[in-house]
């Protein structure tokens, strides 16, 4: 038989090994206890969660402490500066020389890893050097980026290394781990499906959550522009009517009546779903979203303002868009200018051509 301890070879009925006086007959040491997946000494993903929330905290903490000092320095601006520019750079040299220095040390871990009874070391079980820990840290800006797959990777590899581990050639193992056992463990047991489970919604809740978060406001927005278009598309037949209005009586119609558009005017925001109130007011049409409009935009107004350029064509000009050169709002057979109007919604909810700063050309939907 072979020693446990030095690995020589006895006689099957030896008591004791004749190399290192070891006991053969004692029963086999009990597995590495702690944070680890059965027998092996690799340590299991939700254990380094654990760590790395511990080291998350004590860095967060400190680098909060700074922010509050920066803050503080805004009575002397000079200095503000300064601390600001020392807190950018804390930002990325202290998490690099907390995690290097500590995985490089004696403890072979940060305070989170040695809370939990981790350490880390390269392939064969041995202390990492100041370099490799370096490297093993800026390598988990490469996990970073994998959108949470690199850290997942800890579940499913055989030494339950993440992607940064690999790059580094690290693993994270049971403080008590040591070099022999590092080498010679078996690989770690698959985790179990609730385990992936919970992994997996660690890892892409979240992204979905920002997804979501971007997602859900996008959609209400357009889902608000859309019901814009609806007043949009109604005042069309009512700003041809003006221009005729305009032709056959050198003016502008004073509202709804004079038009003679007041039976159209009920009967199409009747049929309406959104759009409340239509009114003309020299000229100019006024549209007024309902109650069944979404709530951002119930009681707003859009206008929808009339000129005249310098070829005699009736124009409109949409929203808040800017006034073009040569517009001309007072007719020269006299009457009153068109009404300004009052647009009350905002700048995102309406098309591009209704928006502050655009020029208004030809009142194009």
């Amino acid at each position: 038989m072979f020693c446990s301890q030095c690995g020589a070879e006895n006689a099957d009925s030896a008591e004791l090994c004749a190399q290192c006086g070891q006991s053969l007959t004692a029963p086999p040491p009990a597995p590495v206890a702690g944070p680890v997946d059965g027998p092996t000494v690799f340590a299991s993903f939700w254990i380094r969660v654990s760590a790395s929330l511990i080291d998350s905290v004590i860095i967060a903490g400190s680098m909060l402490l700074l922010v509050i000092v920066a803050a503080l320095s805004a009575l002397v601006p000079p200095l503000m500066v300064l601390l600001l520019a020392l807190v950018w750079i804390a930002s990325i040299v202290g998490p690099w020389l907390y995690t290097a220095l500590f995985e490089s040390s004696a403890m072979q871990a940060t305070p989170g890893k040695k809370a939990i009874g981790l350490k880390v070391t390269d392939l064969q079980g041995n202390r990492i050097s100041f370099g490799r820990a370096t490297g093993r840290h800026f390598a988990e800006w490469i996990t970073g980026m994998t959108f949470f797959v690199g850290y997942v990777m800890v579940a499913f590899t055989q030494k339950r290394q993440s992607l940064h581990d690999m790059i580094a050639g690290t693993v994270v193992v049971a403080s008590s781990a040591e070099p022999g056992q590092v080498v010679s463990a078996p690989p770690a047991k698959p985790m179990s499906p609730w385990g992936i489970a919970g992994i997996f919604l660690l890892a892409f809740v979240p992204i979905f959550g920002i997804l979501a978060a971007i997602a859900i406001p996008a959609y209400h927005d357009f889902t608000v522009r859309a019901q814009v278009m609806e007043g949009i598309v109604i005042a069309e037949d009512f700003k041809d009517a003006v221009t005729l209005f305009v032709v056959d009586n050198g003016r502008w119609p004073a509202d709804l009546a004079d038009a003679a558009l007041e039976a159209d005017a009920d009967r199409r925001v009747g049929s309406a779903r959104y759009v409340e109130n239509l009114d003309i007011s020299n000229g100019t049409i006024t549209l007024t979203f309902g109650k069944a409009a979404d709530e951002r935009m119930q009681r707003k107004r859009l206008s929808m303002r009339p000129y005249v350029n310098d070829d005699g064509e009736v124009l409109w000009l949409c929203g808040r868009a800017e006034e073009p050169p040569h517009a001309y709002f007072d007719l020269e057979d006299g009457g009153k200018p068109s009404d300004r109007g009052i647009t009350s919604l905002p700048d995102k909810h309406l098309p591009a051509d209704c928006r502050a700063g655009a020029i208004g050309l030809e009142g194009i939907i």
